[in-house]
């Protein structure tokens, strides 16, 4: 009967409440000339940016690409984590979501969701010159000078010399040489682009500009002769120009160079952007490319009514479909090589567009909108448009059906239709409202 003393007390918490759900404050980009933060729905052509953000101090924190986890990192005493991602790949758009554990397992809601959209941003634009006129011109005896304009283009003289005098006259840019020597103006646009046409004159009949296309990496890709002037009289005879990089290039600048002994030249209507074209025609320059002769100015054509009129965004992989006639087949609208990640068909028009399983095994992307291995394509319409969803390859086997997933998915506030196949890993993404036919054999 005798009673021992008391033990020494034990605390125990019981904590079955999970924590609030914590935050994605903002992602960095570290990475080629423009850095700092990438905003919700932004562009960042960083491959592996950097997440920070706030959750229950000490915590567990998992972060979510889509539905799929790609990491975990443990918030410090104030709550702060940071993240960096693994790897992504370019022209694809990543949601991330993040949720914290606490150290007795109870697992938050998810975050809002943060977007970003990694690829290669190009600039796009044109000049005219028309806002400049002799006097007070910047350009004019502008020996060896940069001169950024409002539009993002940028015009660098080179080749020093006293006789020169160059400048933005007759709303042109004007190059104006004497004897002895050349000038050289570089023509670039605070970043790469795919495509750049202008049109210049030439005054001389007996020597005519260079024109040659660098990359970003330095090298010369493209080369192209100018006209000569027909007249003998130092009038100008005016031609133009314009060059799209291939696949996998992007161009950095343009030179315009006049050689000794020339006369006046002037170069004018600058453009340049991001996308490329399939509607081209020929035109007449003799140029030099990779050793070969060949026509060179090419130039965008809508006078064909009949013909397919689209555009391929190359930063994008997106092909835009202007005009077609109807119905359109997809493999005759993209290209054998190029990558599409989305059709863009939403021109007021009611378009009938034809795609096959084989025509998304060869030109989508996988985890296109999501963190999986499934090839993926989209398609934006209006309603009214019609896609027609065929389950044969090429060589006419089938290798499963298409079905229609449950529910919708949402990419950049869009709802879309998911249809999955059943023999291969690949999802069409139809925009909510284009009726969807499927054609299973």
């Amino acid at each position: 009967g005798n009673a021992s003393a008391q033990s020494n007390s034990w605390s125990v918490v019981v904590d079955a409440a999970a924590p609030n759900a914590p935050t994605i404050t903002q992602i960095l980009d570290d990475f080629g000339s423009t850095t700092g933060v990438v905003a919700n729905g932004g562009k960042t052509d960083d491959q592996t940016p950097t997440l920070q953000g706030k959750a229950e101090a000490n915590s567990i924190v998992t972060i979510y690409d889509g539905t799929t986890a790609i990491g975990s990192v443990k918030a410090n005493a104030s709550g702060d984590w940071t993240f960096t991602t693994p790897s992504l790949p370019m022209s694809s758009t990543h949601m991330f979501t993040v949720t914290a554990t606490d150290v007795a397992g109870n697992t938050s809601g998810k975050s809002a969701a943060y977007e970003v959209n990694v690829g290669i941003d190009y600039k796009a634009g044109s000049e005219n010159f028309n806002a400049y006129t002799y006097t007070g011109d910047p350009f004019y005896n502008s020996l060896n000078g940069r001169n950024e304009l409002p539009s993002g283009l940028v015009v660098t003289i080179k080749d020093d010399a006293s006789w020169r005098a160059s400048s933005l006259m007759d709303r042109h840019l004007f190059l104006g040489t004497t004897t002895g020597g050349g000038v050289t103006a570089e023509l670039s646009f605070n970043g790469p682009v795919k495509t750049v046409s202008f049109t210049y004159g030439n005054a001389s009949a007996y020597v005519r500009a260079t024109i040659k296309v660098v990359d970003t990496n330095g090298n010369v890709i493209h080369t192209a002769y100018g006209v000569y002037s027909n007249t003998y009289d130092g009038s100008y005879t005016s031609s133009s120009f314009s060059y799209t990089a291939p696949p996998g290039v992007d161009i950095a600048y343009v030179d315009f160079i006049q050689p000794a002994s020339a006369m006046y030249a002037y170069i004018d209507n600058v453009s340049w952007s991001g996308l490329t074209s399939r509607m081209l025609m020929s035109a007449a320059e003799e140029t030099v490319d990779n050793h070969q002769t060949d026509v060179d100015d090419w130039n965008l054509t809508d006078s064909d009514e009949s013909q397919p009129q689209t555009q391929y965004d190359a930063a994008q992989h997106q092909l835009i479909v202007t005009h077609a006639e109807q119905p359109m087949n997809f493999n005759t609208l993209a290209e054998s090589n190029a990558t599409v990640i989305t059709v863009d068909m939403a021109n007021g028009e009611a378009n009938v567009l034809n795609i096959s399983l084989g025509d998304i095994l060869a030109h989508g992307e996988e985890h296109a909108f999501t963190g999986d291995d499934t090839r993926q394509l989209m398609i934006k319409g209006d309603a009214g448009d019609v896609v027609n969803l065929t389950d044969l390859l090429p060589d006419g086997t089938d290798p499963g059906n298409w079905a229609k997933a449950e529910g919708t998915v949402t990419v950049g506030g869009v709802q879309y239709e998911v249809y999955q196949h059943s023999g291969a890993d690949t999802e069409l993404l139809v925009q909510l409202g284009v009726q969807t036919n499927l054609n299973n054999h």
